[in-house]
C-alpha cells in the first residue's frame, strides 16, 4: 500500500508530520480493526503493509489521509488535496509473500540511497521485529512468527540487499498481485462473486449520506486531541 503526496511534494518532510502520522495509524488501525505488519515513512510518500481484516481498509486510508490532509493545510497553509490521487495497493499472498512484501518496504531507505543500512532509518518499523517489545502500531508479534527467528530475519535482509532483489508482481485485471497463480485465480473467483452481488442488490440509500461539516470538524479536533497526548508537538511561537 503506497500513498505519495501530490505533485510529489514533500508533504511528510520533518519529524512533526511524520510523528502525527503514526498516531493516525496507531488509532485508524483500531478504529478500523485492520493489522498493520510494517510501514516505511518518507518525505513525500510512505508505504504500509497490511491485511484488511475488517474489510474497512477505504474509511481506514480515508481517516489517515483525510486527518492528515487537514492538519496539513492547517499547518503549511494552502488549499485542495494533499495526497496524489488514490492509494496504490499490491495484493499480497500469504506467508512467503507477506515475507518479501514487508522485506522489500524495509530495505526501501537503503535503496532510496537515504542511509546504508536499514536499522539506521528510524521512520521504518524494522525496529520492533524480535525487539521484546510489543508495538500499538504493527503486529510485530504476528511477523516474528512468520519469520521464524531474528537470525532469518536478518539473513534475509541482507540476502535481498546483496542481490538487490525485486518484487515478483504480476499485473492483472484487479491491479498488481504478489502471489502464485493458484492465488491470482482465487482472487478472480472473489471478484467475480462479488461483483455479482452488487449486480443483484440496489444500492442503499444511506451509501450516498455525508458527514456534516461541522461534524468533520468535532472529528478532527478530538483525533487532534488524541495525537497530541501520544506525541506532543512544540508550541509555536
Amino acid at each position: 500500500m503506497m500513498s505519495r503526496g501530490l505533485n510529489g511534494e514533500s508533504i511528510l518532510a520533518g519529524q512533526e508530520g511524520k510523528e502525527y502520522l503514526l498516531c493516525l495509524l496507531r488509532e485508524a488501525r483500531k478504529i478500523h480493526r485492520i493489522r498493520l505488519f510494517a510501514y516505511y515513512l518518507m518525505d513525500n510518500h510512505y508505504h504500509l503493509v497490511l491485511q484488511n481484516s475488517s474489510g474497512r481498509l477505504a474509511d481506514f486510508m480515508r481517516y489517515v489521509n483525510g486527518y492528515y490532509g487537514l492538519d496539513y493545510r492547517r499547518r503549511m497553509g494552502g488549499r485542495g488535496y494533499v495526497f496524489q490521487d488514490r492509494y496504490k495497493s499490491t495484493l499480497i499472498q500469504k506467508d512467503n509473500y507477506l515475507i518479501m512484501a514487508v522485506i522489500y518496504v524495509l530495505l526501501n531507505p537503503v535503496r532510496a540511497g537515504v542511509v546504508k543500512e536499514p536499522y539506521h532509518y528510524s521512520w521504518s518499523s524494522i525496529a520492533f521485529y524480535f525487539s521484546n517489545k510489543h508495538s500499538d502500531i504493527i503486529d510485530n508479534v504476528y511477523m516474528e512468527e512468520v519469520f521464524g527467528s531474528r537470525k532469518e530475519f536478518r539473513h534475509l535482509l541482507a540476502d535481498w540487499l546483496a542481490k538487490d532483489k525485486e518484487l515478483p508482481l504480476q499485473y492483472t485485471r484487479f491491479g498488481y498481485v504478489l502471489g502464485g497463480a493458484g492465488f491470482v485465480d482465487e482472487i478472480a473467483g472473489c471478484f467475480n462473486r462479488r461483483r455479482a452481488i452488487k449486480e443483484s442488490f440496489r444500492m442503499r440509500s444511506d451509501d450516498y449520506t455525508f458527514e456534516s461539516p461541522l461534524e468533520v470538524i468535532k472529528q478532527f479536533e478530538k483525533v487532534t486531541g488524541m495525537c497530541q497526548k501520544v506525541n506532543p508537538r512544540p508550541r509555536r511561537p
